[in-house]
């Protein structure tokens, strides 16, 4: 291998593959999601210090179902049907802030069985939103802080059986 192949060839697919399924769709704080999946991606690698290809790519992938025109078929073309099924896996339905925590009370608690790089994104994903709340215009970000606060024991719960490094990033984090 020369100096200037990739160390994981997937990653270069994903970025590209990611920047055509997000474009410049925003979330609440303006940002965009692409941007959101690159942060979640760096969490991982840089402060986690994981460099799994799968928790990297899934990390670019994971809101491209959810945010996208992104199908099961399209992911599973391109990295395979694992990697589809953990993007399905952290897929959510549109639902409001108060459906979205139990969702969340159901759901999270359920990946504790899960591929490590499914949980590992799930939680640099929750990391990042907290991270984000700041940025949240006025009208979103009581109703979002609630959101995050109510569904904090499971994320903590998922985080100590995932890398304690979670628990203690994630408790750190202000939601103010």
């Amino acid at each position: 291998m020369s100096t200037t192949d990739p160390v994981y060839p997937g990653l270069s697919k994903a970025i590209l593959f990611a920047i055509r399924a997000y474009g410049s769709v925003k979330r609440l704080d303006g940002s965009t999601y692409l941007g959101h999946a690159l942060r979640v991606a760096l969490i991982i690698a840089e402060e986690l210090g994981n460099a799994s290809e799968d928790a990297l790519i899934l990390a670019l992938l994971h809101d491209s179902m959810e945010e996208s025109n992104t199908t099961f078929m399209d992911i599973s073309r391109e990295f395979g049907p694992i990697m589809a099924s953990y993007v399905a896996i952290l897929s959510k339905d549109q639902v409001t802030p108060e459906e979205a925590i139990g969702q969340d009370l159901l759901h999270i608690p359920s990946l504790k069985g899960m591929a490590l790089p499914v949980r590992q994104v799930r939680l640099a994903d929750r990391l990042d939103n907290m991270r984000s709340v700041s940025d949240l215009p006025d009208e979103h970000r009581s109703q979002i802080v609630t959101y995050l606060r109510r569904s904090l024991p499971v994320v903590l719960e998922l985080a100590q059986h995932t890398n304690p490094w979670f628990v203690e990033a994630i408790s750190s984090t202000s939601l103010e």
